[in-house]
């Protein structure tokens, strides 16, 4: 590989940090559903830093503290799985 190849691939994000810049509102979550990855569009979306989401449960995150999460989560559960 040449110097100018080396050059152009360290400027190129990995696939994964791609996620990050997207502009629609977009979560990778772990099948534990803890979250890994949340993009700019995400974060602008709901008023949120991208320290404050990462590796945090995505119901925690969604809900904060909701009194009806209870409920909802289950629907939203299903809906992931299926």
């Amino acid at each position: 590989m040449d110097v100018v190849t080396k050059a152009l691939d360290t400027n190129v994000p990995a696939m994964s940090e791609i996620f990050d810049f997207l502009p629609v509102p977009t979560l990778v979550v772990s099948p534990a559903y803890r979250i890994q990855r949340a993009s700019a569009g995400l974060l602008e979306a709901w008023g949120r830093r991208r320290e404050e989401l990462i590796d945090q449960d995505l119901f925690v995150a969604l809900y904060q503290g909701s009194l009806t999460e209870r409920f909802d989560r289950i629907p939203f559960v299903y809906a992931i799985e299926t």
